[in-house]
């Protein structure tokens, strides 16, 4: 992947917004990071951006048509993988639902009144 400029998320020339997605981290770091090496440097920084500015070109059509197909199909595997981890915790939940209700039927079985003994000498009195 090559270093270019970007129309779509530009606010001067776009420099920012194509270094963020050379190194695939927010945009908004990147610019708030570059603001605060401008005062660090000197105003070296804002050089920099500058010449970058000048000097990076802007990625051609088919660029940007693979970019876009590219974060088309990230889109639709992060759906499906969430999907997949969806249906994962609904068994997993299940499962230690019917864990729980097993272990209260083994702790507390079910008495027919007839065997119980407090229901005979309740009847008694």
């Amino acid at each position: 992947m090559k270093l270019y400029k970007r129309r779509d998320n530009k606010i001067i020339f776009g420099v920012a917004a194509g270094v963020a997605d050379f190194f695939k981290i927010d945009v908004d770091l990147v610019r708030i990071i570059w603001v605060l090496l401008a005062i660090f440097t000197w105003s070296g920084m804002f050089w920099v951006y500058l010449i970058l500015g000048i000097v990076l070109p802007y990625p051609s059509k088919e660029e940007v048509e693979k970019r876009a197909q590219l974060n088309k199909l990230k889109e639709e595997y992060s759906n499906k993988k969430s999907k997949i981890e969806i249906d994962d915790e609904i068994e997993d939940l299940q499962n230690k639902i019917a864990d729980l209700e097993k272990k209260r039927n083994n702790q507390n079985p079910v008495r027919s009144p007839k065997t119980s003994k407090t229901h005979k000498t309740n009847q008694d009195k």
